[in-house]
């Protein structure tokens, strides 16, 4: 799992929080800096929290200049840089308290993360009286959107853990970029990265939570926990498990969970369980063959299906499998699995093909993941699920797994428990049969990409409201689903929004009804003139020997599809390829299909009528991006899967 959700928590005063160190806090030493958002997007009053937030989590921590106390550094950012308290003041807990209060909002016109992170990394915590050799460095990023610039903040997040300091990320509200929170935290997410709707969330049940954990970074020293190492295997099969699986041939991949929530002494007995069950398999080419994938927010091919090696060399490729990190792309791993594990090429007649699957967590995107499982089950793969602890969706581990539930679905209740299924799995697995008289559906066809693009997806997601926000984002989801990412050549990004000008105003005595009579509100025209200067820019991750896309999504409905919209996207047609995805009837709507016709023109009547084209779309745009190179070696299902 990528993010722990710090939501719906009662909002409580944190006023009661006392000056008192958390059991076990004292006598271990630590470095904190805290990093603080201080940008124009925070209104005062919240800014104000944010700080009483920070002096309460203070107030857990044995403070002061003492070898074993903690000390603690403040730094904001907005469109600079602003370091307030340095590691070295002399404070006690209650001046630092009172120091923290003071801090003024700076009102920084622009949100420089990274550079507020390399700034503390290269000046607070040095090797000099700023900050101590040998004593746990830990720094807390609190922000309330995305960086002007996410490149820049996942570097100078990398050299923070580079550099040993572990990174806590405080998301809060709800324009944030989640995979910049990722980046900027230090593994697990489920340790190092929260998220609160709101700045009334930073309460007293979030004070003590991060102060526990920042505490526990004190007392953890990393361990490397050793893999035995064998050279014949050690467990001895059940006469049961002998019984089922002796001679009998399968193909069998194992999905193993890479994600950033398994600690690696964890993700080592997922290992272990791994080769316990391959060691009840009668392991060559013409009995089982077996494959592995490990998966987080990407997903690698360890060892395909037509591999050579024996059992022992099987056992110690397995056990040499690196742990990757980061989110739970379940739905990735189900499809490489279909369109990679079992090619058309590598099947064999009357074999059965098994996929087992071991995940800790929850996907990062549930629908994506039930449809890839539907698509997984049609192409006749049988798929062993297994729910790891607590923190497991039944229903979603259900959808996984073939049916029935009770053949095919284990949970345990933690990462100890796997071996006391091993035994169970392997005489399941082996007792699976291939379906009977049914022809196995092909799979649907994939965009393989063969020069460097850049595609951005535009919809204003303000003007059309949540509900058809949603169905446009499930589209887009179905559409970069079969595009080839794993290539490296297609890169896609989003822009949803354009924020108000001249909108807000702080309060002050200088302002005049002048400052009142207009609003800067955004349109689709001022939105598509935003891809047109930045979108394709290197801070936005664009390239400049890549060809550029832009989907532009358009609806009726919308008031601000005129006229002007129509320009901004004639305009941005002269640097990037438009296509135009059309929900409803209108004269501007016909406007637009007159200029941008033909395969870069999709029209619906409806939103319900947007999901069954996304293949004709996915035709089309394929035809740009690819130079007509589409993949007619994997054919279209024949039947509906629902989104």
């Amino acid at each position: 799992m990528i993010l722990i959700f710090v939501s719906g928590l009662v909002c409580l005063a944190v006023s009661g929080v006392t000056a008192v160190p958390l059991t076990g806090c004292t006598n271990k030493p630590a470095d904190i800096v805290f990093i603080l958002d201080s940008s124009n997007s925070i209104w005062l009053n919240d800014f104000r929290k944010q700080t009483r937030f920070v002096a309460n989590v203070v107030k857990n921590f044995d403070i002061g200049q003492g070898p074993t106390q903690t000390r603690v550094g403040i730094l904001l950012f907005g469109h600079d840089v602003w370091p307030e308290i340095q590691l070295n003041n002399n404070y006690d807990v209650n001046g630092l308290v009172k120091a923290v209060e003071k801090i003024d909002h700076r009102r920084g016109r622009w949100t420089k993360t990274g550079k507020a992170i390399d700034t503390a990394v290269k000046t607070m915590f040095t090797d000099d009286d700023r900050s101590r050799v040998g004593v746990s460095r830990i720094a807390v990023v609190i922000t309330d959107g995305r960086s002007q610039n996410v490149i820049e903040t996942r570097e100078a997040a990398k050299l923070a853990h580079d550099s040993g300091i572990k990174t806590f990320a405080l998301g809060v509200g709800r324009r944030l970029d989640y995979q910049e929170l990722a980046d900027i935290a230090s593994d697990p997410d489920d340790e190092y990265l929260y998220t609160v709707d709101n700045f009334n969330a930073l309460n007293k049940t979030l004070v003590q939570k991060l102060a526990s954990r920042a505490c526990d970074v004190t007392e953890r020293t990393p361990t490397i926990i050793p893999v035995p190492v064998t050279t014949e295997p050690t467990n001895i099969p059940s006469d049961q498990s002998l019984k089922n699986c002796g001679g009998k041939p399968a193909d069998v991949f194992f999905v193993i969970d890479s994600s950033g929530s398994i600690t690696s002494k964890d993700f080592n007995k997922e290992l272990q369980f791994v080769q316990s069950v391959v060691k009840l398999f009668d392991i060559s080419n013409d009995k089982t063959r077996v494959g592995i994938i490990n998966f987080s927010h990407m997903s690698q091919m360890i060892l395909p299906l037509e591999n050579s090696l024996d059992k022992r060399q099987l056992l110690s490729k397995i056990r040499n499998i690196d742990h990757i990190g980061g989110g739970t792309t379940t739905s990735e791993a189900l499809k490489m699995i279909r369109q990679d594990g079992f090619r058309r090429d590598n099947n064999r007649p009357g074999v059965v093909k098994i996929a087992i699957v071991l995940t800790d967590g929850l996907s990062a995107n549930e629908d994506l993941t039930r449809r890839e499982a539907l698509l997984t089950h049609a192409a006749g793969i049988k798929v062993f699920a297994i729910g790891i602890g607590d923190g497991i969706d039944l229903l979603e581990i259900q959808n996984i797994a073939s049916n029935p539930d009770d053949n095919y679905v284990f949970q345990v209740n933690d990462f100890n428990s796997l071996e006391t299924i091993k035994d169970l799995l392997a005489i399941k697995t082996c007792s699976a049969k291939p379906d009977e008289n049914k022809e196995i559906p092909n799979d649907q066809p994939r965009c393989l990409v063969k020069r460097n693009t850049d595609m951005m997806f535009v919809y204003d997601s303000s003007a059309l409201g949540p509900k058809k926000s949603e169905a446009i984002s499930m589209f887009i989801a179905t559409i970069v689903s079969n595009l080839d990412i794993s290539s490296k050549h297609l890169h896609i990004g989003r822009i949803t929004d354009n924020c108000p000008s001249g909108g807000n105003f702080q309060l002050s005595n200088r302002l005049s009804a002048a400052d009142f009579t207009s609003i800067g509100v955004s349109t689709f025209s001022d939105l598509i003139n935003k891809v047109k200067r930045t979108g394709f820019s290197s801070e936005y991750g664009g390239r400049s020997d890549s060809s550029k896309s832009s989907i532009l999504f358009i609806d009726s409905d919308m008031n601000s599809v005129d006229g002007s919209a129509l320009r901004a996207a004639k305009d941005l047609s002269t640097s990037s390829d438009v296509f135009v995805v059309a929900i409803g009837n209108s004269p501007t709507i016909r406007d637009f299909s007159r200029t941008f016709h033909g395969n870069k023109f999709l029209h619906v009547n409806s939103y319900n009528d947007l999901p069954s084209t996304s293949n004709n779309f996915l035709n089309q745009l394929c035809y740009f991006i690819t130079l007509n190179s589409f993949d007619y070696s994997l054919d279209y299902v024949d039947y509906v899967i629902p989104v």
